[in-house]
């Protein structure tokens, strides 16, 4: 007897998943019917089936191996895995952190004139016309 080659198998199992994918469907329009016998309103029907048939079309023709997420983005994890990110820290101490922010130009100021708060793109007060500088 001799070995299968793998397009044999490929075959055979696209074949096998054409068929559960037949029965699926074939299901579906059953269950169509069972709920119109029901009397629920047919468009909703058809959404809530077509939800169902577009969540099993992917496990179906691509198998159930691992989770939807894992496989969404096995490319990923996996690259990430074999990179080898470089370790900057060269001592073991924590690195100290601040809440101090710094701006390089201040939002807004006050004129110097009559006080009166302003943004800081403003060249001139307009409550009393002073000339502001930067």
């Amino acid at each position: 007897m001799s070995n299968p080659t793998n397009d044999e198998i490929k075959n055979r199992n696209l074949l096998i998943r054409s068929i559960i994918f037949i029965f699926f469907v074939s299901f579906l329009i059953y269950l169509f019917f069972v709920f119109l016998n029901l009397r629920m309103d047919a468009l909703l029907a058809f959404l809530i089936l077509l939800f169902f048939l577009l969540v099993m079309i992917g496990p179906i023709f691509y198998g159930f191996k691992g989770s939807f997420y894992s496989r969404l983005f096995q490319k990923k994890k996996k690259k990430e895995w074999t990179e080898k990110k470089p370790n900057y820290s060269k001592s073991k101490m924590p690195i100290p952190y601040t809440t101090e922010i710094k701006f390089r130009k201040p939002l807004i100021r006050n004129c110097p004139s009559c006080g009166m708060t302003v943004a800081s793109f403003v060249k001139k007060c307009p409550q009393c016309g002073t000339i502001i500088m930067s």
